[in-house]
């Protein structure tokens, strides 16, 4: 954690802050103006190229802005890349009597994994083949964009999204579209099999 007074100066902070921001403890200390360490964070490149004093004056104003939201009750929540590498959700608020208090946890795995479902249900998208993924209880969590042009009767791509496969096999059966003879001599048969195929593994 660290916090700053409502004048945006430095009151307390921990190591762990220290560790994630890279910052030294040498020039950590009570009374220190928000603009200094930012200033440091610029000469550090974390704020991209160009004159370190104008993109830290760049940064305090937006950050001076984010407090004072945070003043006003509401929560604020974000996620960024530390200069140690570790991806951190920040949170804030104003500590009565205290200042700003913003909070840093490490969600480097977790976020990482986010990012690599992200891109891989991106990949599954370009599929020639119709892709349908369901959690341990058979509801529906991620169909690819063959599936919709293939099932043009499912539900859309974010209703479909919590449906079981029993659900989806007797709404096909319902549009009266399954050539099946089973299908139309017995319905409730045909989605029986049809369950039946799938609980056999592979």
């Amino acid at each position: 954690f660290i916090a700053w007074s409502r004048d945006f100066e430095l009151v307390a902070w921990n190591q762990l802050f220290l560790d994630y921001w890279h910052y030294p403890s040498s020039m950590m200390k009570v009374g220190l103006p928000l603009l200094e360490l930012l200033e440091y964070q610029a000469s550090l490149g974390t704020f991209g190229d160009g004159d370190p004093h104008e993109l830290a004056e760049k940064h305090r104003a937006e950050t001076m802005a984010d407090f004072e939201i945070s003043a006003t009750g509401s929560s604020y929540e974000h996620i960024t890349k530390s200069t140690s590498g570790h991806w951190l959700r920040m949170r804030r608020r104003l500590v009565e009597g205290f200042g700003f208090v913003t909070w840093a946890s490490d969600v480097t795995e977790s976020y990482a994994a986010e990012k690599a479902a992200e891109l891989m249900y991106d990949n599954i998208n370009t599929f020639i083949d119709s892709i349908i993924m369901t959690d341990v209880d058979g509801r529906v969590i991620f169909t690819n964009n063959r599936y919709h042009e293939i099932y043009p009767a499912s539900p859309g791509k974010e209703e479909i999204v919590g449906f079981t496969q029993e659900q989806l096999i007797r709404r096909t059966v319902e549009t009266g579209l399954v050539e099946h003879p089973l299908a139309k001599s017995d319905p409730e048969s045909w989605v029986q099999d049809r369950l039946a195929e799938r609980r056999i593994p592979g």
